[in-house]
């Protein structure tokens, strides 16, 4: 019994790094998104760029 939690805390140990690091990508996803999304949103605003057939659905 001692030996299954210990096996299973380390398991956990092992996947905190993991997911940390998938959060810091993420993040990054997440910030570029938003990034591109306010482009597109004062691009078509201010008039200088036409919408594409994408934005008109």
């Amino acid at each position: 019994m001692e030996a299954a939690i210990r096996d299973n805390l380390w398991m956990l140990q092992n996947l905190y790094s993991h997911l940390l690091g998938f959060h810091g990508l993420f993040r990054w996803i997440v910030l570029a998104t938003a990034v591109a999304a306010i482009f597109v949103t004062f691009s078509g605003w201010s008039g200088t760029k036409l919408p594409s057939t994408n934005l008109r659905r």
